[in-house]
């Protein structure tokens, strides 16, 4: 017999691998977990809104008394000459502008002015006595 001869393998081409087929997932067999039941957080408490801070224009006593008061108290009319007042204290004249003269035709204020507007035209009245 003839020695064997080796033939050389035929070369085999280098191949990679191929990846595996792709195949679509399996659907889940259970149903997802709901979320946890929490409470619901508390609403906060409701609170008034804080009312605005506006600080009041000043009174201006001479602009009250020439709007209110000049109809009698100017010259040539009935009321009393202010600047010649027997009234020496701010507080006696707040008292007469606040609550009138009786038997005269100063009527009482109060009603119609703020307990600030009838200071502030008592200041003014005052201040005419002294100028």
């Amino acid at each position: 017999m003839p020695p064997p001869t080796t033939e050389p393998e035929p070369e085999s081409p280098t191949t990679e691998p191929e990846p595996p087929p792709i195949t679509e997932p399996e659907p889940p067999t259970t149903e997802p977990e709901p979320p946890p039941i929490t409470e619901p957080e508390p609403e906060p408490p409701v609170t008034e809104p804080e009312p605005p801070t506006v600080t009041p224009p000043l009174v201006d006593g001479a602009a009250l008394f020439e709007m209110e008061c000049t109809v009698c108290h100017s010259e040539g009319r009935s009321g009393a000459d202010l600047q010649w007042s027997s009234l020496e204290e701010e507080e006696e004249i707040v008292l007469v502008i606040a609550n009138g003269r009786d038997g005269t035709f100063m009527r009482p204020w109060k009603d119609l002015l703020t307990a600030e507007e009838i200071k502030a035209v008592a200041a003014y009245v005052k201040s005419l006595q002294q100028g």
